[in-house]
């Protein structure tokens, strides 16, 4: 009976350590994936930061992306279905910060800008749309 009683631990034992590896490098597959779908998503946004005119005016081109944070908003198996980016934008004129929020309907397709804004170091903000 001790015999039995000790191969039953440690079977649950290896068990744990095997369900255990799969949660941790499983889990790490999906903070990868999160951060190149935080990337795709920022690249989104820059691209119609890019092309607003009014920014290009007031900043001067070429309009640069730098530092920005992510805050995901909702998720699913295959990674974020919103997120809200805050990008620092500079330009030969001046400097500002956009805050977007992004959406795609699925973990398979491509982020689309759902709204945002622009400030701007100095002057009112702007609107930003899809």
């Amino acid at each position: 009976m001790k015999g039995f009683l000790m191969a039953a631990a440690g079977l649950l034992v290896g068990t744990a350590i095997v369900i255990g590896g799969l949660a941790f490098f499983g889990a790490d597959k999906v903070t990868s994936a999160s951060a190149g779908d935080t990337r795709l998503a920022a690249s989104v946004a820059m691209h119609a930061i890019t092309f607003n005119q009014e920014i290009n005016e007031r900043l001067g081109k070429p309009v640069q992306m730098g530092n920005f944070t992510v805050q995901r908003d909702e998720s699913t198996f295959l990674g974020p279905r919103t997120l809200t980016l805050n990008i620092e934008v500079t330009g030969t004129k001046g400097t500002g910060k956009a805050t977007v929020n992004m959406y795609r309907a699925s973990g398979k397709d491509l982020w689309v800008l759902k709204n945002g804004n622009f400030f701007f170091s100095n002057g009112p903000p702007i609107f930003l749309h899809p």
